[in-house]
């Protein structure tokens, strides 16, 4: 399904950016994800995106460049966690969180609970 709506996920786990990447389809996203590092930080300072997912712990590293680069674009950001623990520092801790399992449920929550904080249109 072709929207103008964009999001973009960052997740370098490939099953897990491929459920994502269907799951905002079927929520009428035009989606891409990117997996690698090197491709990510030029991704997040060019591209045009309603919303992106980005995996806190992405590339064994802490995500905090790809989220402050999307913060200073005015990008909004659901943050994606795996089974794993990890603290997220603030401000970015007051971000919405989804975590695995994803489904279409979890992820329309979060974007509605978005649209609601932000009081941004990014639902189609």
């Amino acid at each position: 399904m072709k929207t103008n709506f964009r999001a973009i996920v960052f997740e370098d786990n490939e099953a897990l950016a491929s459920e994502l990447q269907k799951t905002l389809g079927e929520l009428g996203y035009d989606c891409s994800c990117i997996g690698d590092l090197g491709a990510a930080v030029p991704k997040a300072n060019v591209g045009k995106y309603d919303i992106a997912i980005v995996d806190v712990n992405f590339c064994d590293e802490m995500a905090y460049t790809l989220l402050d680069i999307l913060k200073l674009r005015h990008i909004d950001i659901i943050l994606a966690k795996g089974r794993s623990r990890c603290m997220v520092r603030p401000p970015y801790d007051q971000e919405i969180t989804i975590r695995e399992p994803f489904n279409v449920n979890a992820l329309s929550a979060a974007i509605h609970a978005l649209t609601l904080s932000r009081r941004t249109l990014i639902t189609p």
